[in-house]
């Protein structure tokens, strides 16, 4: 819920893990959260959606669990990737990296507009003055995120 993910990502999941069972894929025993999150990751990636394990994990567990969560789940992953099979994930592009962290933080459109031609015009020429540029917005919108996230810490003179 708190991840926002779209439904088709939710839907997805759901017939990952219902399938579990015909295949024959034992969840019992194991973390209840940790296989959950597997699979939504998996979900993502068959959706073509940008998620890291741990921003899951982060939306799910308590904080000091996220740590342990994460390394179960990436070990449940890897294990559902082995038995499922084919499992086809589309290639995650640099633009949606890009949509991504303009969309975190909340960056104007003509921005993300301007680094996504930059990161396109970047990949039909390789000449150093444009991977420096590339390299630079990169940065800019990396010291965005980090302002943000600062920004939205509770104060302590607001207790």
């Amino acid at each position: 819920d708190n991840c926002s993910l779209p439904k088709n990502v939710v839907e997805t999941a759901s017939m990952i893990y219902r399938s579990l069972d015909g295949k024959n894929i034992e969840v019992k025993g194991k973390s209840v959260v940790s296989i959950t999150i597997a699979v939504v990751y998996m979900a993502c990636k068959q959706c073509g959606i940008v998620r890291s394990l741990e921003e899951i994990c982060k939306n799910v567990c308590a904080p000091k669990d996220v740590k342990a969560k994460t390394k179960l789940a990436a070990k449940y992953y890897r294990n559902l990737v082995l038995e499922i099979g084919n499992v086809v994930t589309p290639v995650v592009t640099m633009d949606k990296y890009i949509s991504k962290i303009a969309n975190l933080t909340k960056t104007d459109a003509r921005v993300e507009r301007l680094a996504l031609e930059i990161a396109a015009k970047r990949s039909e020429e390789h000449t150093p003055e444009l991977q420096s540029l590339v390299n630079h917005v990169c940065r800019l919108l990396l010291v965005k995120t980090q302002v943000t996230s600062l920004t939205r810490l509770p104060s302590s003179s607001s207790k």
